[in-house]
C-alpha cells in the first residue's frame, strides 16, 4: 500500500442494515474500520411515502463519545414521481 492525497491507503471495510419496524417507519445502523479514520458508528432513522423519503443520521469517527476524533449529522430528502 502506498500513501496517496487523501491519506493512508490501505484496507476498508463497513456493514450497514435497515430494519423496517413500521410500513412507514425504518432504523438504520452500520460500522465500518480502517484507513484513515480507524473505526466508525452509525445510526439513523428514516420515514417512507409513497412519494417522499427522509433520512437523519449521525456518525462518530475514531471511536464512541469522548474517543471520538469526528462526529457527523446528515439529513436527506428525497421526492419520488
Amino acid at each position: 500500500f502506498q500513501e496517496s492525497v487523501k491519506g493512508p491507503a490501505g484496507f476498508d471495510a463497513a456493514v450497514a442494515g435497515i430494519y423496517r419496524t413500521l410500513p412507514w417507519l425504518v432504523l438504520q445502523s452500520g460500522m465500518g474500520t480502517g484507513n484513515l479514520w480507524g473505526p466508525r458508528f452509525g445510526l439513523g432513522t428514516g420515514l417512507r411515502f409513497k412519494n417522499y423519503e427522509m433520512d437523519i443520521g449521525w456518525s462518530s469517527s475514531g471511536g464512541l463519545f469522548n474517543d471520538a476524533r469526528g462526529t457527523a449529522f446528515g439529513i436527506t430528502q428525497r421526492l419520488q414521481f
